[in-house]
């Protein structure tokens, strides 16, 4: 019996075992909160033009003041002073509501403002009996403050963002 040969085989068995245990672990997704089924609005494009980008804009730096909500990398000094509003009319009378507007502070540079408001409608209440009780009004709303700064041909940003979610009563 050849034990070098046998030793071998075994030591590539347990590296492919170990190779494919360690390939569920990187594949496995970890999420501490789940964004695709809370606060949806943050998914949303802001604006119409994102919207036919496919919600992904990695190219058109310094052109929209709207762009920093999705990437503040986006947004530089040349934007400072303006202000945009829009609204994506949804079906069954929901939309999205967005302003956003940059400023130039002495001691901070360029921030970046952003307020959203997504309207879900209103459902009705019923009890158990199946009365009609009330009407409840969902939505979210989003407050944003972005910073961009650059470095050579790199730009940087980050984006803080609170939150308000009222679906049918329920609020976080």
């Amino acid at each position: 019996m050849n034990w070098g040969a046998l030793s071998f085989v075994s030591v590539i068995k347990k590296t492919s075992l170990c190779c494919v245990f360690l390939m569920f672990i990187v594949m496995s997704e970890v999420n501490g909160q789940s964004t695709s089924t809370s606060f949806s609005s943050l998914l949303l494009p802001r604006t119409a033009e994102l919207n036919g980008l496919g919600n992904v804009n990695a190219s058109r730096a310094d052109y929209n003041v709207n762009f920093f909500q999705n990437n503040p990398a986006l947004s530089g000094d040349t934007l400072d002073g303006y202000a945009s509003a829009n609204h994506l009319f949804y079906f069954a009378n929901t939309g999205l509501s967005s302003f956003a507007y940059q400023h130039h502070f002495d001691n901070l540079g360029s921030l970046s403002f952003g307020i959203n408001h997504l309207s879900l409608g209103s459902i009705q209440g019923y009890d158990i009996y199946g009365n009609p009780t009330a009407n409840y009004y969902s939505g979210e709303t989003t407050v944003a403050i972005g910073k961009s700064h650059q470095i050579s041909l790199f730009r940087f940003g980050v984006n803080v963002k609170g939150i308000f979610s009222n679906l049918a009563g329920y609020r976080a």
